[in-house]
């Protein structure tokens, strides 16, 4: 009877650690999904904020070479970013990895 009681416990164990697996890969992958729309709306936004904000301090049209250099610098700054929320969800797949083997 010890030995089935065993089994059980074992087997409830193996399927909660699934059950927490699955749901952290739901939420990672919800999160991803989120920040990267978050982060493509404030990029645009982002834009136009200064180029608005150029146009009315310079009064005329911008050059097409300011307007690059802005778009690029944006974009940097929206991958870097991006890629440290990709660290942080790399470290965090990390540890539930070595929580779940251990």
């Amino acid at each position: 009877m010890r030995a089935v009681g065993l089994i059980a416990a074992d087997s409830i164990r193996a399927l909660l650690h699934q059950r927490l697996l699955v749901a952290l890969m739901l939420v990672t992958l919800g999160l991803t999904v989120v920040f990267s729309v978050l982060l493509t709306e404030g990029r645009e936004w982002a834009g136009q904020n200064i180029q608005n904000s150029m146009v009315i301090e310079g009064g005329d049209q911008l050059d097409a070479e300011s307007l690059e250099k802005t778009d690029q610098g944006i974009d940097l700054a929206g991958s870097f970013i991006l890629a440290g929320f990709y660290w942080f969800t790399a470290l965090g797949g990390t540890l539930v990895a070595l929580f779940i083997c251990s």
